[in-house]
């Protein structure tokens, strides 16, 4: 009746709000390790892409890291690099984020470096990426490597700093 009423346009935003509401419980659950009420709700996430996402965190907490790998690097490589939008394109940094942690977790670092470049530098996750590259070059001894990645990010903080300072003036 409701859509009788409003219109489809209507129930559709509903639906979208309910959806949002059900991905940020279900973050929710995970955040406090309640793994078991997280997978009873990710089957009601209508979007597959992130049906998955949700499935490979919960192996995450539950320790599977091979089987959430290789669930982050299917997801990965369905999401279609021309049709992608900006929300897309910040999801495919998050799981290559996600992906490269889990290599590095593995102490397989060329795994790791690999997805870490899939970070653009004007993404909000680069100066994460690039430090987990600076604990790489420290795993494997290459110290002057790391030294000057942590001073990148040095300079880029501090000059955040001057710039949020700089604005309080304004």
């Amino acid at each position: 009746q409701f859509e009788e009423i409003h219109g489809p346009e209507k129930m559709e935003e509903i639906n979208k709000i309910k959806q949002e509401s059900l991905l940020t419980v279900i973050r929710y659950f995970i955040y406090r390790r309640d793994y078991g009420s997280a997978e009873k709700l990710i089957v009601h996430v209508s979007d597959d892409s992130y049906k998955r996402y949700f499935n490979a965190m919960v192996l995450i907490g539950k320790k599977d890291y091979l089987k959430s790998l290789k669930l982050f690097e299917d997801l990965y490589q369905s999401i279609d690099k021309v049709k992608r939008n900006e929300q897309d394109q910040s999801f495919f940094e998050l799981l290559a984020l996600h992906i490269a942690r889990l290599y590095f977790q593995q102490k397989d670092y060329i795994h790791a470096m690999n997805y870490y470049s899939k970070i653009p530098g004007d993404s909000d996750r680069f100066y994460d990426a690039l430090y987990e590259v600076g604990l790489v070059m420290i795993k494997e001894k290459n110290y002057e490597d790391a030294k000057n990645i942590f001073s990148l990010i040095k300079m880029h903080h501090d000059h955040r700093q001057v710039v949020n300072t700089d604005d309080l003036r304004s």
